[in-house]
Order: C-alpha cells, then sequence, then structure tokens
C-alpha cells in the first residue's frame, strides 16, 4: 500500500498494491496511516492524534477502530494480537 496527499485540504489517495484498488481517505485516516509503526496501540495512536485534532477521545478511538476494521479487511494492514493492545 501507497499514498498520497492530493495537497493541502484535500483527500489523500490509497493505493492498495497487491489489487490495484484506489481508496480516497480524509485528514484524520491519513495522519493515522502515517502514525502506525506496528509497534503502537490504537490507545496511544489516539492520544496523538487527539492532540491534533478537536475531537471527543472516545469518539476518536472508536473511529480508529472502524478505520483499522476497514484497512484489514480490505488487507491494507495487519493487525497484532488484538486493535487494542
Amino acid at each position: 500500500m501507497v499514498f498520497q496527499s492530493l495537497g493541502n485540504g484535500r483527500d489523500t489517495v490509497l493505493l492498495s498494491l497487491s489489487s490495484g484498488y484506489i481508496y480516497t481517505c480524509n485528514d484524520i485516516t491519513k495522519t493515522f496511516l502515517e502514525t502506525i509503526d506496528g509497534k503502537k496501540n490504537l490507545s496511544v495512536i489516539s492520544e496523538e492524534l487527539f492532540n491534533i485534532y478537536n475531537v471527543e477521545k472516545s469518539l476518536l478511538l472508536n473511529d480508529l477502530k472502524s478505520i483499522a476494521g476497514q484497512l484489514k479487511n480490505e488487507g491494507l494492514i495487519t493487525i497484532g494480537k488484538s486493535i487494542d493492545e
């Protein structure tokens, strides 16, 4: 998977190298993709994103869980033991 911003205030596109599908995503998903490193869990990532975006913490964490689940289902990311660990 590769992703690229289309410019300030514009969407980001994701390209699945295995399927060739192109996806668009918003700023929070883009920042999530930039933040995941295989070491941090979603709680840590949500804290980092909370410091950037003015949203309710529990809503942000639930959104990140949903985003991670969708990306996993599309085969774009893998998730370790648990989405929260």
